[in-house]
């Protein structure tokens, strides 16, 4: 049944729309026949009042049995719900009676039902080819047939070859000018190319009298360029005198024929825009504009999208026929003002119509902006999304100006719903790859490991961290099962676990989720069991109860089983997956009772079923108290806007007592009069995403504190530009530097050891993973060079990887190890001397003792001097070895 918003477009804003139908349209009350409108057809053919019409009745109009035929029960309600065709409908006015034909429709406004009467008269061509032209009025023939706006009506005496037309033949030719001394040949010229040969036929053989009269429909070109289609009747005639003429009378049927070709190119359109792929939406969009264009015969088609937050709009797509300029490029950042500005002027609702732009000269921006483009005429109407404006597809006419029919900016409010659902859905698209980008990278950086095992238990995808975590390669890992005897897996207690108890099994057999399960798998690399966390979920289709595939996620905690701190730093790098859960869909009355829950909602709140039968406010006893008054207040928004959805966050006890948090889409459901009938929800459950969350930002705030409370210096560097992002206060005190001087310094500043280039290599080389540590020399605040030793690793920040760095003093240590080293050689060097050189003198002494026991008293003088000799060089190499060893005592040995 239409509603109220359908008759006020024909009481009070289409009024100027239904002036242009070709046809006569009168609108009066059922009841008494008190007529509402009257378009200028009617009142010009039937000789109507033009300025008191509301004095008539449609009783002085119609026939008493037309009344008594839409008032019957069951033609009054079909004709509520769709129109209705009469084949004859007899028409009076003040002095013309007139055989139409008849489309009839109820509207219901405010209790009260009208009708809408849209007639075309039926003109009895085959009486006038019949009857002789001597004995018809001519002359009154003509002023009836020009009556009519849709006709014209032209006669040739063969023999010579000018045609009379009628003013109407002027009109549909786009002639201005009136004249005597038209020829067939010269209006023949007019007709499409194609089509010429055929209508130049079809007059031939009336000429020869082979046919007494033709119909046929044919393209022609008007003098101004205008591509029309009309339908001819052809009628040989010959007089008493034996004067012999062909008769033309001309319908234009442009309007219906591009109607018709545009409703089928929407119907096509919409059809082919189902399932279109988001790399070809925009050649679509462009080839759809292209199409419309040709169909409706218009200049330029296009589409503007707006951008509310900067009160903008786009031209985003544009088609130009061959010859017209393209606006594109000028037409961005267009202020939406200059759209809303026009809406007060020949606009009806959100739509706007301007025949002529001179009709705003007024508005000297406006028409100048139009004038640029050198558009005569247009029309705007509103692309929609969700009741609200998203942008506007716009038809210019360049070359003349034109009126564009009630029909075509109807259909044309169909091609903006069709747009519309386009961009909606490639917004929703490019959203959905967005997320699935985020996930990816998520998914191959995080430092959780995750592995997705299907329903028979197989791994079928894993991430980085989980193949670090279990020490396996790709290849080694996919295939595998939860039964395979190689994860020797232990529990807690470090007990034998089954494979069939490893929490992904348990997922998949019970269909629930399993947290926070502590078991020890072994690390072919390590040689030994590495303890994890793990988490498993599983995961459901269309409402199964079997899960089609379980993910777990699970994290190293190997040394928190050894070192409680180790184990508080690592969980700060801990990120948690949103759990996905099946949504909750329930219908209710208006009086606050279930009419309908799916299986899902019953499996978490089956309790509602024994509220249902108690409490005729069931769903508010469903929901904790302190939330009664929001969802009372959502239901009163939704009742005030039947088919909007409002969203509303509700929490609620489950079957176990257990408070979960939900969140809700209300709609409410209306009959086919537009009454509100029940409301329907559609909810998930988001209890853990908010513990999460909460759990995310404590975690990063803890890792925030222990960062700046660390004693060791650490900093957090861009390894894109080498500057410093953060630094501890223990790292400002090492270099001397304030975290506001640091932020304007790169490492290279003060690393004295390596060169920009060299830096650079190190950071790549510490994001791949090749480096962890380095020995570095650094300058602090006060020129002073320390010896360092940092430690690095890559970490995720903000979506990207950044190189956190802890850093420690070795200066002295170093110091420490070169004295040593010196000591060392020092050491060395006496025990050579006294290997080798103490013992070459002490050599010689002894043989000389050897040899002064055989020597006779005369020759033992020679032999003391060369005792002599020995010793004091055995002094003075004893002196050498007493005073380095004294050098060592005092450390005085250098480099």
């Amino acid at each position: 049944m239409y509603k109220s918003t359908h008759a006020e477009w024909i009481f009070e804003k289409r009024s100027n729309i239904l002036e242009q139908l070709p046809g006569m349209v009168l609108l009066f009350k059922l009841s008494d026949g008190a007529i509402l409108f009257a378009n200028f057809s009617l009142l010009t053919k039937l000789g109507l009042p033009k300025t008191d019409f509301k004095t008539l009745n449609a009783n002085e109009i119609f026939e008493e049995s037309f009344f008594a035929h839409i008032r019957s029960e069951e033609v009054r309600t079909s004709l509520l719900e769709k129109s209705s065709n009469f084949g004859k409908l007899i028409v009076r006015g003040q002095q013309i009676v007139l055989e139409c034909t008849a489309s009839v429709r109820l509207l219901l406004h405010e209790e009260l039902e009208y009708a809408v009467v849209e007639m075309i008269d039926t003109f009895n061509v085959e009486k006038i080819s019949n009857e002789s032209m001597d004995d018809i009025d001519y002359k009154g023939m003509l002023k009836h047939v020009q009556q009519l706006q849709q006709f014209g009506f032209w006669t040739k005496n063969i023999g010579n070859p000018t045609m009379f037309w009628s003013n109407e033949m002027y009109s549909i030719m786009d002639c201005e000018s009136k004249s005597d001394n038209i020829s067939f040949q010269d209006w023949l010229q007019m007709v499409e190319p194609d089509d010429r040969a055929f209508v130049e036929e079809q007059f031939s053989l009336l000429k020869k009298g082979e046919l007494k009269d033709s119909e046929i429909i044919f393209k022609l070109v008007t003098p101004i360029g205008s591509l029309k289609w009309l339908e001819m009747k052809m009628m040989f005639n010959e007089s008493v005198s034996g004067e012999k003429k062909i008769t033309g009378i001309v319908a234009d049927i442009t309007a219906s024929y591009i109607e018709q070709e545009f409703r089928n190119l929407l119907t096509k359109l919409g059809t082919d825009f189902i399932d279109i792929s988001l790399d070809s939406i925009e050649q679509s969009i462009n080839d759809m504009l292209g199409q419309v264009g040709s169909v409706l015969h218009v200049d330029r088609v296009y589409i503007f999208q707006f951008d509310e937050e900067h009160i903008l709009m786009n031209n985003t797509f544009e088609w130009c026929a061959e010859g017209i300029s393209i606006q594109k490029e000028n037409l961005q950042n267009v202020p939406i003002d200059l759209y809303r500005g026009m809406l007060h002027q020949n606009s009806v609702g959100d739509i706007i119509h301007i025949p002529d732009i001179n009709s705003l000269k007024r508005n000297v921006e406006m028409f100048g902006h139009l004038s640029a483009q050198q558009i005569q005429s247009f029309v705007l109407v509103p692309i929609k999304l969700e009741d609200k404006i998203v942008g506007i597809v716009g038809l210019d006419s360049v070359r003349v100006k034109r009126i564009f029919t009630f029909k075509e900016i109807e259909l044309m409010q169909v091609l903006s719903e069709i747009i519309g659902n386009t961009l909606q859905r490639k917004s929703h698209v490019e959203k959905i790859q967005e997320q699935d980008r985020d996930f990816k990278n998520l998914f191959d950086t995080m430092a959780q490991g995750v592995v997705y095992q299907d329903a028979h238990g197989k791994i079928i995808q894993a991430n980085e961290a989980a193949l670090n975590l279990l020490g396996l390669t790709r290849n080694q890992l996919l295939g595998k099962d939860s039964m395979d005897t190689e994860w020797s897996a232990i529990d807690s207690e470090f007990h034998v676990l089954p494979g069939d108890q490893h929490p992904a099994m348990i997922a998949l057999k019970t269909g629930k989720p399993v947290y926070n399960v502590e078991m020890g798998v072994y690390h072919p690399l390590k040689k030994q069991h590495v303890w994890i966390l793990i988490s498993a979920m599983p995961e459901f289709k269309n409402g199964d109860t079997k899960p089609f595939r379980v993910f777990a996620t699970f994290q190293d905690i190997t040394q928190s089983k050894k070192d409680a701190i180790q184990l508080a730093m690592n969980e700060q790098r801990l990120r948690s997956i949103i759990e996905t859960q099946t949504s909750y869909i329930i219908r209710t009355n208006l009086t606050g009772s279930y009419t309908y829950w799916n299986k899902t909602f019953e499996e978490d709140f089956s309790y509602v079923k024994k509220l249902n039968d108690e409490n005729k406010e069931a769903v508010l006893a469903s929901i904790c108290d302190y939330h009664h008054q929001r969802t009372i207040e959502t239901v009163h928004s939704c009742l005030s806007e039947p088919g909007k959805v409002v969203q509303v966050e509700l929490d609620k006890p489950d079957d176990h007592g257990n408070i979960r948090t939900t969140l809700w889409e209300f709609v409410c459901l209306t009959d086919d009069k537009g009454n509100p009938t029940e409301m329907q929800c559609v909810g998930i459950d988001v209890t853990e995403q908010r513990r999460a969350t909460k759990k995310l930002e404590e975690s990063e705030a803890r890792f925030k504190d222990i960062f700046n409370k660390n004693m060791s210096p650490m900093c957090l560097l861009d390894p894109e530009t080498g500057r410093y992002i953060d630094v501890n206060p223990a790292f400002e005190r090492f270099y001397g530097f304030t975290k506001e001087q640091l932020a304007n310094m790169f490492i290279w500043d003060i690393n004295v050891s390596n060169t920009k280039e060299e830096i650079f290599g190190f950071l790549n080389a510490i994001l791949s993973g090749k480096i962890k540590t380095l020995d570095l020399k650094h300058r602090n605040a006060s020129g002073e060079v320390k010896e360092i030793y940092a430690s690095f690793a890559s970490i995720i920040s903000e979506g990207r990887q950044i190189v956190h760095e802890i850093v420690i003093d070795v200066t002295e240590r170093n110091q420490y190890f070169r004295t040593v080293e010196l000591q060392n050689k020092a050491l060395q060097d006496i025990a050579w001397t006294q290997s080798h050189i103490v013992r070459a003198p002490l050599a010689r002494l002894m043989g000389i003792v050897d040899q002064l026991k055989e020597l006779k008293p005369d020759e033992i003088e020679d032999w003391i001097k060369l005792i002599e000799s020995s010793a004091h060089e055995l002094d003075m190499i004893i002196q050498t070895i007493t005073n380095k060893a004294q050098d060592i005592k005092n450390n005085k040995l250098r480099n």
